[in-house]
């Protein structure tokens, strides 16, 4: 197998996990956001991640789904939320 060969192998696996990782990520923090979060304006929130063209890097951002629509957290939220949002790794199991 090529070197080329290899590298493509290992970015397609790198990619996978990646993606599978991020959505275990989101898995928990839906579950969590959902049993700590008492307001109805806000479903769930995710982190999504942009790849960066011709890079093999990522943009981070936290979006909120409110009645299946998705908007960017950023500027959007309240100091409350954002509260829960840092907080929700510290809630009682």
């Amino acid at each position: 197998m090529s070197s080329d060969n290899l590298l493509q192998a290992l970015e397609k696996a790198l990619l996978a996990f990646h993606t599978t990782k991020m959505s275990d990520i989101n898995k928990i923090i839906k579950e969590l956001w959902q049993k700590t979060y008492r307001n109805q304006d806000i479903d769930y929130i995710q982190v999504k991640a942009d790849a960066e063209s011709g890079q093999r890097s990522y943009n981070y951002r936290v979006v909120m789904i409110s009645g299946g629509a998705e908007l960017d957290m950023r500027g959007r939220c309240s100091a409350g939320q954002k509260v829960n949002c840092v907080t929700n790794d510290h809630a009682p199991h």
